[in-house]
């Protein structure tokens, strides 16, 4: 979010305000804004897949607290069958 925020102001506030002049002219470069937008989208879909995996893991919790099976048939967490 930043790092888009940060793409985005910058030339906001060199065309508006004359400031940030040389940031303004290095992200006009080509080879700056594919490493920015490169990083970004890693990170981006680093955080995807570590949150995917943190959410995933305290379900299961969740389910094994209240002892419950999730039916790999149909997908939906179904109740133990006695």
């Amino acid at each position: 979010m930043f790092l888009a925020l940060f793409l985005l102001l910058v030339p906001l506030v060199n065309e508006k305000y004359d400031k940030l002049t040389r940031l303004a002219r290095a992200l006009k470069e080509d080879r700056a804004s594919f490493v920015l937008v490169g990083t970004g989208t890693t990170l981006t879909f680093l955080l995807a897949y570590v949150m995917s995996i943190a959410l995933n893991y305290s379900m299961l919790n969740i389910a094994k607290f209240y002892n419950l099976n999730f039916g790999l048939d149909t997908g939906w967490l179904q109740e133990p069958s006695e």
